[in-house]
């Protein structure tokens, strides 16, 4: 009977995430919002429907489950922040967050003191309201393709810096979870145990990585399957070393994961993961929100209003303050606030590990639950349209008063990206040998599989991931090549491929490896069909030079 309730329980939570997912799908509702929210109504209608000590059950057992999420969202988010996207303004990145972290804690501490609250509910309020959403931020600027904009990068490398930060407060709580009340002197010292520990974790995580890891994955990668296996045990190792090191599970996967993002294979890495990954961070978030008592919240939206307006406007002008006085421009510095103007995953994670060892009770829980709901929702808004209400404010001169630097700097947009390259994709003996002959007649090329054995020795710029994924094509940036060659074997990977490219108005050649697939190639008219050996070379220069593309 229990079983068969913590079943349909998760089935529940499952099928309603989908509803609201499609329902939401204009309006771009956050997903992790969403969750919240779908946890939130189901807690209220199976409170009123369901026997209670059976509910309570069956959400103990859903925690369970939703514990791996959290692991495996830290894995995620660690495998997002590459340290080689951040390295030029990694000095900036870190005096920014560090300085945005302390002021905004301290502010956030303050507002809560002054509402009313004791001083551990206060810290907790304070440090939750501090952190700004990896999970969000990479999305959103992944969609805008301006993860390699100045500003892009600054907020990767502040979010790089708070994650590190909270790992270790998430650290200091997972020591207090046996409920043993200590002093000042003895959280001082458990926590210089704790930070010793992640040291320790965090070194032996990158010599591993640098030793043997990459040449273990370079192997595994001949095969998804086993690629997700191992990335997936590399992540549960290092939650079982942090658990022998009185360390919490999650710091173990956001090691992991970091040490993953290093690699050249981490796209296609991110790429087996992340499906399994949404599928319990879904469980987590929706379990936090059957967890939230609705008077309680609905008690505290005040308090909510207010930490809100503090999130989304305070912390942005703290980080545009902090920047300017770096001698980043005015632009630069108030786009990026307004990138980071939202509260964690992390935020949500760190306040129920403080409720569950009784340090906060659930009004606590349920204020940082409606201010990540507000600040989620409006961050989609806002950073899809962080330039437009720059210059809205800019117009109004409500930034004059500032004196920040109007000069442009030369790297401050999208200078990062390809263009009027030709991507082959590919790697098998007629790729490799398009790949270097277009090379070898001045092209720009970059060649793209998910094997990172086949790409080596290319004399061209290589990228390691699978083709059938948006997010590949997108960091291949695909919307500016001026020619598209896939030598791949696959039917529906190459007809997809040929379908873009025409709407895009791409010059694409095709392999048509199989006389069965020719007739499909020719409807969605490519432009050349690669069906000789012998012969392609030639023909496939006339494709370029039809497009005006001179050939030596």
């Amino acid at each position: 009977m229990w079983d068969m309730i913590t079943l349909q329980t998760i089935g529940t939570m499952v099928v309603c995430a989908s509803v609201g997912i499609v329902l939401t799908r204009k309006i771009k509702m956050p997903h992790v919002a969403l969750y919240i929210f779908t946890g939130l109504i189901l807690g209220q209608v199976e409170l009123a429907v369901m026997d209670k000590e059976i509910l309570q059950e069956s959400l103990g057992a859903v925690h369970i489950i939703s514990k791996a999420g959290i692991a495996l969202l830290l894995f995620l988010v660690g495998m997002e922040l590459s340290l080689a996207k951040v390295k030029d303004i990694g000095k900036d990145a870190l005096i920014t967050g560090v300085c945005q972290v302390f002021i905004s804690a301290t502010l956030g501490v303050g507002i809560s003191l002054v509402s009313g609250f004791s001083f551990i509910e206060s810290f907790v309020l304070g440090i939750a309201m501090t952190f700004s959403s990896t999970v969000l931020v990479v999305k959103l600027l992944g969609e805008k393709k301006h993860l390699d904009a100045l500003y892009g990068r600054i907020s990767i490398g502040v979010l790089l810096v708070q994650d590190l930060v909270v790992i270790l407060a998430l650290t200091e709580l997972y020591g207090l979870e046996g409920g043993v009340a200590m002093g000042p002197l003895q959280m001082g010292i458990a926590f210089l145990k704790a930070l010793a520990s992640v040291v320790i974790l965090a070194a032996t995580a990158w010599f591993i990585s640098k030793k043997f890891l990459l040449k273990l994955m370079d192997w595994a990668s001949s095969s998804a399957e086993i690629l997700l296996i191992w990335s997936l045990s590399w992540c549960f190792l290092f939650v079982v070393c942090a658990h022998y090191l009185h360390l919490s599970p999650e710091i173990g996967a956001f090691l992991a994961g970091i040490s993953l993002a290093q690699l050249p294979l981490s796209n296609s890495l991110k790429q087996r993961v992340h499906p399994l990954v949404n599928f319990f961070i879904g469980i987590f978030f929706i379990a936090l929100g059957m967890k939230i008592d609705l008077a309680t919240a609905l008690e505290s939206w005040k308090m909510a209003l207010v930490f809100s307006v503090f999130v989304m406007i305070g912390k942005v002008f703290i980080f545009f303050i902090i920047l300017k006085r770096q001698h980043f421009n005015e632009r630069t510095s108030f786009v990026t606030g307004l990138t980071l103007a939202q509260i964690s995953e992390f935020s949500f994670l760190f306040v129920a590990l403080a409720f569950d060892v009784g340090l906060v009770g659930k009004d606590v829980v349920a204020i940082v639950a409606f201010t990540g709901l507000a600040t989620f929702m409006m961050s989609s808004f806002i950073i899809s349209n962080n330039e437009r209400i720059y210059f809205t404010i800019k117009k109004k001169g409500l930034l004059a008063r500032f004196h920040a630097s109007q000069e442009k700097v030369p790297d401050e947009y999208l200078s990062r990206r390809r263009k009027d390259h030709i991507i082959v994709i590919g790697m098998n003996s007629l790729g490799r040998e398009i790949s270097k002959r277009l090379c070898a007649s001045g092209h720009e090329v970059l060649s793209l599989d998910n094997d990172p054995k086949k790409l080596k020795g290319l004399p061209c710029d290589t990228l390691i991931g699978n083709a059938g994924y948006s997010s590949m094509l997108d960091e291949a940036s695909f919307e500016s090549a001026k020619l598209v060659v896939t030598t791949l074997r696959i039917e529906d990977v190459n007809n997809s491929l040929v379908y873009r490219c025409k709407k895009m108005g791409i010059p694409v050649a095709a392999h048509g490896f199989d006389s069965t697939v020719i007739p499909d190639l020719k409807r969605l008219n490519a432009d050349y069909i690669i069906d000789s050996k012998s012969s392609w070379l030639k023909k496939l220069f006339n494709v370029l030079q039809s497009q005006g593309v001179k050939l030596p």
